[in-house]
């Protein structure tokens, strides 16, 4: 049975342990793939998570309507791959939330979309459309979190996945994902202003048909998905929207950001935040939030610099002063209660915290550096000036110099599947340019070859006519003329390439003057007859 815990409570509260799951202390460094489901209460959140991960979230009895099953935030992993983490989030529009449901569905939307590789909403095809259901409250939520984080330069572009059940069998994919890209938009402009919600999140859809109606058309689709969902297929799990969370540090990350970012008031008192708790308690709360925003304006700086497509140098020692930095600001607020264990814990999920959005400009800076090295490859490549092995070893060791700069001093941060990515398309496009070269070489030998056959096809045809002529050996021609006396008939004898022509004519006297001054005379003589005689070396 797959392990299911709870991430965030019906209360609001968050898992306060140090790993959700145990094994996330031994998978450390790991990056983890975060995939969050929202959307109304019964529209089969649950089963469809169930469906394409094999988890075992429990799914709504039929006549339940009005009471959510799922409560809160929970979370599980599929038993074929532990770097992915799945979350069910509470119903939307659960009658038994009350009216605090729209500001709770915010809060954990918004959650949920800043942890999230993918986020799905998911619907029903009758709601399309319906600005007010719990849908476009879902959908309202998440453009509203990213866009916080885009005026503050921290977002990271996700996948937006919708996924739309009893989808009516006249009803075309293009159309509903049309539509909804259109009201994402719309959402978008309202929240964040003139731009491209394009910016911010790619879109996909997964259309359901009705699963009673349409049985065998429904199993072909959920087939589809789970393979989409294969992190090796790279179609939903993209490099470009992982936000980098190390395993080892999710619920530190997680429970900092729902404290700081979505459970406390801005510009709450210490007694505010932490009623009840110790002064090192409330000390070490309030200096995390310092430290943690002034780092957060340093990082933002960093990956506006990279959206920019500007490499940053010398990114390792850059992150280990803002990680310095932090610390400082940290045991400054909390000094005199520096061996406090609740201060050092929270120091620690400080280091934990600013570890994975640090680790976030590095693989973005990593990326930047390969398709950088990408362009220089097949540049200094088309130009033809040096060997394609030269211009790899330049390409792969300026990459790796650069590479080197980037790591954060005493991290385990790796771009070793970079540079095997960055290999590989080397290695590719110098085959394909050997290949076009070799095609081009095979062209230009097969027209020489047509050449040379043409030609002995036509020195092949001459032997054949002189054969048929024949056989005669030799290229020689003659010919002779005659008229008998008084007549105006004129006879004509050729041979030619083994061949005899005889031809008879008739002159008129009246032409008789260009045989010359006297004529045709009795007998043979030179008017009469005329000889040609012509051989040919």
């Amino acid at each position: 049975m797959s392990e299911i815990v709870q991430v965030v409570n019906e209360s609001g509260e968050i898992r306060p342990e140090d790993f959700w799951f145990e094994e996330d202390d031994r998978l450390g460094e790991d990056s983890i793939m975060v995939v969050s489901i929202l959307g109304g209460q019964g529209s089969g959140k649950s089963s469809f998570m169930n469906a394409i991960f094999g988890t075992e979230f429990e799914v709504a009895e039929r006549g339940s309507i009005g009471s959510s099953t799922t409560k809160g935030i929970i979370a599980s992993k599929p038993a074929e791959n532990r770097l992915i983490v799945a979350l069910d989030v509470e119903g939307a529009d659960a009658r038994d939330r009350g009216s605090s449901g729209k500001t709770f569905l915010t809060k954990c939307s918004g959650f949920a979309a800043s942890l999230s590789d993918v986020v799905i909403v998911n619907m029903w095809h009758h709601d399309l459309g319906r600005v007010n259901s719990a849908t476009y409250t879902c959908l309202e939520a998440i453009m509203n979190e990213q866009a916080k984080a885009r005026r503050s330069g921290g977002s990271i572009k996700s996948l937006l996945l919708f996924v739309v059940h009893d989808v009516d069998e006249d009803s075309s994919s293009s159309s509903i994902k049309s539509k909804l890209v259109s009201d994402a938009q719309e959402t978008w402009e309202r929240l964040s202003g003139p731009g491209s919600v394009d910016e911010v999140f790619d879109m996909e859809l997964i259309a359901l048909p009705h699963i009673r109606y349409m049985a065998d058309e429904f199993e072909a689709a959920l087939a589809t998905a789970r393979d989409n969902f294969d992190p090796a297929r790279t179609v939903y799990f993209k490099e470009q929207y992982s936000k980098s969370i190390p395993a080892a540090g999710l619920s530190a990350y997680a429970k900092n950001l729902w404290e700081v970012v979505y459970q406390r008031t801005p510009g709450a008192t210490a007694a505010d935040l932490v009623p009840g708790k110790s002064d090192a308690v409330v000390k070490s709360d309030l200096a995390f939030s310092a430290a943690f925003q002034n780092a957060h304006d340093e990082i933002a700086a960093l990956e506006e610099k990279l959206d920019m497509g500007e490499k940053i140098q010398s990114l390792g020692q850059t992150s280990a002063k803002v990680l310095s930095d932090a610390f400082e600001i940290f045991s400054g607020e909390t000094s005199e209660f520096e061996e406090d264990p609740s201060v050092q814990r929270k120091k620690q999920e400080l280091v934990t915290f600013l570890h994975a959005n640090l680790h976030a400009v590095f693989k973005k800076q990593i990326l930047l550096l390969k398709d950088k090295a990408i362009a220089t490859f097949k540049g200094s490549t088309d130009e033809g000036g040096s060997p394609t092995d030269f211009i790899f070893y330049q390409v792969d060791n300026q990459f790796g110099m650069d590479a080197d700069e980037s790591v954060m001093p005493g991290s385990n941060w790796s771009y070793e599947n970079e540079r095997k990515a960055l290999h590989t398309y080397m290695e590719e496009y110098s085959k394909q340019r050997t290949r076009l070269y070799d095609q081009q070489l095979a062209a230009a030998q097969e027209s020489r070859q047509a050449i040379r056959y043409l030609q002995m096809q036509e020195t092949r045809m001459q032997q054949i006519q002189q054969q048929h002529y024949g056989g005669v050996s030799g290229n020689w021609n003659v010919g002779a003329a005659y008229r008998p006396p008084d007549s105006n008939v004129n006879i004509s004898v050729g041979y030619q390439q083994g061949r005899t022509n005889i031809q008879i004519s008739m002159v008129p006297d009246e032409q008789s003057s260009l045989l010359g001054p006297n004529g045709f005379t009795a007998g043979v003589g030179p008017a009469n007859l005329g000889l040609s005689f012509n051989i040919t070396v």
